[in-house]
């Protein structure tokens, strides 16, 4: 008897504390925090790491709450999850910053739709987002575990120094590990993701952008992805293009590891190393070819410290005895890990064309390839009369790859 009293009590207690909530909060949004009691509702993981979740700190209250419903339930493959009622603008910044800032959601389609009812005559009594996805759950099981498999394989080989040598490494290994894929949707919808870049190699230029994200994050290192267009070289047409902006040291910058990646994992390997020109430029600079949907994602970047060739002592202004002795020791520590490229930066397009024509066109890359082979064992050496170059007229970067 004592026990049917107790849970009696304890009932009354509850209804009473859900009586004394809604009496406070609209009735949507009571009904959408009673509804995640007990379904995963991630808010205080969402909170704890809100510094990697660029596109959820840009919402209203309201659009927050349902971003975190959404995260705590969606892994579960609902038909529906009770969120506070938005219009249908607000929806849209919810469900774009669920996509951008968790590239582990891959499963979910680039549609949802939102589900209203009135309860008990209340306006705005129940709302419901309701999912589309791309695969079932058992397939999304399978998938994410073989993309942690993959991940812990890269992450485990990553430095445990400075932020700039983790994001130099997740770039290399991303551009080394990938060939760029098909852009037909239809055809493997997988490619614009994460999985489709860490397991199937084969990602188009969002692919990158997530898999640089899903790896940085992992190492505690800030990394979003920008959504816009960007003008191909080859066509010089604005196209749609995703890449990132990434935190070192405190500072942002832009990186596009689709723009950096010239090499070729299948077939033929005409050039075997990644490029640096995209990796941490200012958003002035990545302006003259990328245009953000939104300016302000990535205002921020006005650092140059971080810039490769600022870091790696590779930007002069003219081609003199500095930057061919630069050029020599670029090219010696190439070698040593491996590698068959170097490339320098320059401050003006004209110090870049001078560059170009005493190195190439005059022939003190021949030289240059000597004096560098002679400082490095035999099997590391590279061809004195072969060399490939590649002029860079917006970043006014040269770069010289070797067979």
């Amino acid at each position: 008897m004592k026990q049917q009293v107790k849970s009696w009590i304890k009932n009354a207690l509850a209804v009473a504390l859900m009586f004394a909530i809604l009496a406070v909060i609209p009735l949507d949004r009571g009904v959408a925090f009673f509804s995640s009691l007990g379904k995963g509702n991630a808010a205080s993981q969402i909170e704890e790491t809100k510094a990697y979740r660029y596109y959820y700190q840009k919402l209203t209250t309201r659009e927050k709450e349902a971003y975190r419903y959404i995260c705590g339930q969606v892994t579960s493959f609902p038909e529906k999850i009770l969120v506070p009622d938005l219009k249908e603008e607000s929806l849209d910044r919810v469900f774009q910053a669920v996509l951008y800032d968790n590239p582990e959601f891959w499963f979910l389609d680039s549609q949802c739709n939102m589900e209203t009812r009135t309860l008990f005559g209340f306006d705005k009594g129940w709302a419901a987002f309701v999912p589309s996805y791309r695969c079932n759950a058992e397939t999304y099981a399978s998938q994410k575990s073989a993309l942690e498999e993959a991940a812990e394989s890269i992450l485990k080989k990553a430095p445990t120094g400075s932020d700039y040598e983790k994001v130099l490494y997740v770039h290399d290994t991303v551009i080394r590990l990938c060939d760029y894929g098909d852009l037909d949707r239809q055809s493997d919808i997988t490619s614009y993701s994460v999985y489709g870049a860490l397991v199937k190699k084969t990602p188009v230029c969002e692919g990158y952008a997530r898999a640089a994200q899903y790896l940085l994050n992992k190492l505690g290192v800030k990394c979003y992805p920008v959504i816009g267009t960007a003008k191909a070289p080859e066509t010089n047409q604005a196209e749609n293009h995703m890449w990132n902006v990434v935190t070192i040291d405190g500072k942002d910058y832009c990186m596009d590891l689709t723009w950096d990646d010239h090499t070729k994992v299948k077939g033929s390997r005409k050039y075997k190393d990644p490029s640096h020109v995209y990796f941490g430029r200012t958003a002035a600079e990545l302006r003259k070819t990328h245009t953000p949907a939104r300016p302000e994602d990535m205002a921020t970047c006005t650092a140059v410290e971080a810039n490769y060739f600022v870091k790696e002592g590779l930007l002069f202004d003219n081609y003199g005895a500095d930057a061919r002795k630069a050029a020599e020791d670029a090219l010696v520590a190439a070698l040593k890990d491996g590698k068959r490229s170097f490339a320098l930066r320059f401050r003006t397009k004209a110090a870049m064309e001078r560059a170009a024509q005493k190195l190439t066109k005059d022939g003190d890359i021949f030289r240059l390839v000597s004096a560098a082979n002679a400082r490095v064992p035999a099997a590391q050496r590279v061809s004195e009369s072969r060399v490939d170059y590649v002029a860079n007229d917006g970043a006014f970067v040269l770069e010289y790859y070797f067979s």
